[in-house]
């Protein structure tokens, strides 16, 4: 099953950069930007397809979708070459390799911190966000329906079939690129999607951040070199999100965003800007919000942080050089910071209060507010964030590249990052209006806002580390100098920066990613920061311990498969793991969502007077409305107090399922089929 996974890998990839690379040459960009940027295009360019397909009826398949898109592409770069003047830049083969270093390092730490976490290619992540992913997936999957403005978990299933008969808009852009690994591969559900969230993390997250890094950095090698080492470094992204949630749309967006960022900071090179360099940059502009606002929205406003501080520094820059070699006085400084900021504030505002946004920005989960003001300020001072283990070497080296950057005056690099450093405490210690609106956008969750701060301190960190080489460097240069007068004037030699870059990145690496390890005394372990977070990992996504649909209900689901004919509609109770058995597995359950919440008439009446059948008329109609044939039952007679169950159950939730879950072998109307010590399988009589 590895050789299907790594098939998924390289199919995946396929689909993330061939049709995209086009739309970047077309653009012009050279082919280093290019090849960062084709996931955003191709994206973008798969989930309008998969909804126009939608509108007019047309099943997807990766064939249907792939080829339309690169003969377009295609033939769109082959006119723009032939016509247009402009030539895009030649990349070094120091710029390629520096490329390939990020994408190896990428790779090298999914290999140790995701993948071989996993006890097998197919395993899952038994939370709540799986839910909606590994259903959507196969109901993609079955019906050839993609369309993110049509989802649901009933796509494949008979109208009436189902528990819940609507569909909606979801960001599915994510369950769209794993579908069509589907297509091509045959293969379970859950190892495609462990093969796309490899990919996204290993390979397209290190190449976007690579040319984020040469466009913050065009002329400073070694702190891109140095970006390669901390771009996976944070263990609040990406790791957290293959833990927290899962949140695996919101992965995408986020390991998206860099190359978007890279455009935009290449854009705003010069100003006024260019015309060729505009018309490209707001096409790809576009591109990049669809891209991203059907993978996750929130990725947009994370690139509106990041924005804000780099166009004041750009237009600061531009209105000064206008004012000729005297600059602006302070007056004028000062007129134009209140200004830009009073126009920030006030479209923040407008966009914290349209109400099309108003359910995720005045969401907020109180037990995530768990911490004390001091506390929280210690996990962001110490980079812990979510996982309580500190990460203090490379808090120490962001420290050192926040100083470096501001004695540059380069402190709009810094801001960003500062700014969700703020509001991650916020997020973690208080509740109320200042809280949602600094985190509202990011439905105030600490995970995601202390993935945001990751994000924008790679920079940070990048530069505090080649700050370190370049003093090693000089050090050791003024040792070796022959005379005071020597070292005074001596600058490192090439020699002397390669012998520091390579011990101190390594030093860094060894330090930051070392695992768990057990002290040579007494045998004690000692916890790392990555040694957590792959232990977290190896828990959440291990089938041989007790999870909410473990391996041995699984078995069950699988022998009941056999049993029953294909398409038989199952009546489940979804909170005892029965939830994931149409997305993992395939079986025709009835409730493929948790919660009960805007469903059928006839659902409600199954769910809570189902063991009434035999002396209820309207239940039986209503079984029969619906096809039902079957009951499953995962956690027979389980309480509260000794169940296993999902996140923030409650003995509520409980009671709303009490219709089915009260049915035992002694009902009326029911006959055994299989039974497993708390499993069971009924016949509907």
């Amino acid at each position: 099953m590895w050789t299907t996974f790594f098939t998924c890998m390289a199919v995946a990839t396929l689909f993330l950069y061939l049709p995209g690379f086009f739309v970047g040459k077309a653009l012009r960009f050279d082919s280093l930007l290019a090849l960062a940027c084709a996931p955003v295009a191709s994206v973008a360019a798969f989930t309008l397809l998969a909804v126009v397909y939608g509108a007019v009826g047309v099943p997807c398949t990766w064939l249907n979708m792939l080829l339309p898109l690169v003969i377009v592409f295609g033939a769109l770069f082959a006119v723009v070459l032939r016509r247009s003047s402009d030539k895009p830049a030649r990349i070094t083969r120091a710029e390629w390799m520096t490329a390939a270093l990020y994408v190896a390092i990428g790779l090298a730490l999914c290999l140790y911190v995701f993948i071989k976490s996993l006890d097998g290619p197919a395993s899952f992540h038994c939370r709540n966000d799986n839910i909606t992913h590994l259903n959507l997936v196969r109901a993609f999957h079955e019906s050839g329906i993609w369309s993110t403005l049509t989802t649901s978990n009933f796509l494949a299933s008979d109208p009436g079939e189902g528990s819940y008969a609507g569909t909606g808009f979801y960001p599915a852009a994510w369950h769209v690129m794993v579908a069509l690994v589907l297509s091509f591969v045959d293969c379970d559900v859950t190892v495609a999607v462990n093969a796309m969230n490899a990919v996204v993390t290993g390979v397209v997250y290190p190449l976007s951040m690579a040319v984020f890094m040469r466009s913050l950095f065009p002329k400073k090698p070694l702190v891109a070199v140095a970006g390669a080492f901390v771009a996976l470094g944070f263990t609040a992204f990406p790791w957290g999100f293959l833990i927290k949630g899962p949140l695996f749309p919101n992965l995408l967006s986020f390991e998206l965003l860099p190359s978007v960022l890279a455009v935009l900071v290449n854009a705003l090179e010069r100003i006024p800007i260019p015309k060729s360099t505009l018309v490209r940059s707001v096409v790809f502009a576009l591109i990049s919000i669809v891209a991203l606002a059907l993978s996750q929205a929130n990725a947009l406003f994370t690139a509106f942080v990041f924005a804000v501080p780099l166009v004041c520094c750009r237009l600061h820059g531009y209105f000064a050089a206008r004012q000729g070699k005297h600059g602006t006085g302070p007056r004028a400084n000062m007129t134009f910071y209140i200004i830009y900021a009073v126009v920030v504030a006030l479209l923040w505002v407008a966009m914290f209060k349209f109400p099309a946004l108003s359910k995720v920005t005045t969401y907020e989960l109180p037990e995530d507010v768990n911490l004390s003001i001091v506390n929280a300020l210690f996990n962001m001072v110490s980079l812990s964030f979510m996982t309580a283990f500190p990460q203090w070497l490379l808090a120490g080296v962001t420290a050192i590249g926040a100083i470096c950057l501001v004695a540059s005056k380069k402190t709009w690099m810094v801001l960003p990052g500062a700014y969700m450093l703020v509001t991650y405490v916020l997020s973690k210690s208080v509740l109320g209006l200042p809280k949602q609106l600094l985190a509202g956008f990011w439905y105030s969750d600490p995970w995601r806002i202390a993935a945001c701060a990751a994000l924008f301190l790679v920079p940070v960190a990048a530069v505090g580390l080649a700050a370190l080489v370049t003093t090693a460097a000089n050090w050791i240069g003024q040792l070796t100098a022959p005379d005071e007068k020597a070292s005074r004037q001596h600058r490192p030699t090439r020699r002397n920066l390669v012998l520091c870059s390579v011990s101190v990145l390594l030093a860094f690496s060894l330090v930051n990613y070392f695992p768990t390890y057990a002290e040579l005394r007494n045998d004690d372990k000692f916890t790392t920061s990555f040694g957590y977070v792959k232990r977290r990992m190896s828990e959440n996504y291990s089938q041989s311990r007790d999870q909410i649909y473990s391996a041995q209900e699984e078995a069950f689901v699988k022998k009941a498969q056999d049993t029953i004919p294909e398409d038989a509609v199952v009546v489940n109770v979804p909170i005892d793991g029965s939830v994931l058995a149409y997305g993992i597995d395939g079986l025709n359950t009835y409730f493929r969502y948790k919660f009960p919440e805007e469903l059928t008439d006839e659902s409600t009446l199954i769910r809570r007077e189902l063991n009434q059948i035999s002396e209820r008329p309207d239940v039986r109609a209503a079984v029969e409305s619906v096809g039902a044939e079957y009951v499953l039952l995962l956690d027979q007679g389980a309480t509260l107090e000794d169940g296993k169950w999902f996140s923030y159950q409650t003995q509520k939730g409980l009671d709303n399922w009490k219709g089915i879950m009260s049915i035992t072998d002694e009902t009326p109307g029911f006959e055994v089929v299989l039974a497993e010590d708390d499993m069971r399988l009924y016949k509907i009589l």
